[in-house]
């Protein structure tokens, strides 16, 4: 179960309308205003049921993007 701020928004609102490019744990915790571990504990939940996955990393830094099946679910293509 997502962690409770995070629960109480709409899967589209909990990926910050994010579809199709990447995105950093930086970038959700600015958006959704919580600290980076919330954010990093969120998405580990969303990659175990196969929302998200790593797209690349840039030295330290994971970019994420959405799976396929998530993009379906949003009612998103490509």
């Amino acid at each position: 179960m997502l962690h409770e701020p995070l629960a109480a928004l709409s899967f589209g609102a909990l990926l910050g309308g994010r579809t199709r490019s990447t995105f950093t744990q930086s970038n959700l915790a600015g958006s959704w205003k919580v600290s980076q571990s919330r954010v990093s504990k969120a998405l580990e939940e969303l990659r175990r049921f196969g929302c998200v996955r790593e797209a690349n990393r840039d030295g330290r830094q994971l970019h994420y993007e959405l799976t396929g099946a998530a993009k379906l679910a949003l009612g998103h293509s490509g």
